[in-house]
């Protein structure tokens, strides 16, 4: 079946990331040593309060997501 060609369940394959998916979870995560850094950067820079809701959109490994998630921001 071509690229971009529905199946018939009327979703397109993913069998093409479905190969590099572990790999690219595996290469895209933050170091332990930084994260608690970075969480911090992204609370400071949003201006967080412990009343600030996060909205994910992006597509990826969340890894900035579950910063935030862990310290209670969901």
């Amino acid at each position: 079946m071509p690229v971009g060609e529905e199946g018939g369940d009327g979703r397109i394959p993913q069998r093409f990331f479905d190969r590099a998916a572990d790999f690219y979870d595996a290469t895209r995560s933050f170091f332990p040593a930084v994260e608690e850094e970075i969480a911090d950067a992204i609370l400071a820079t949003g201006g967080a309060t412990p009343e600030t809701y996060f909205l994910e959109v992006g597509i990826g490994t969340d890894s900035a997501w579950l910063l935030l998630l862990r310290r209670r921001y969901f």
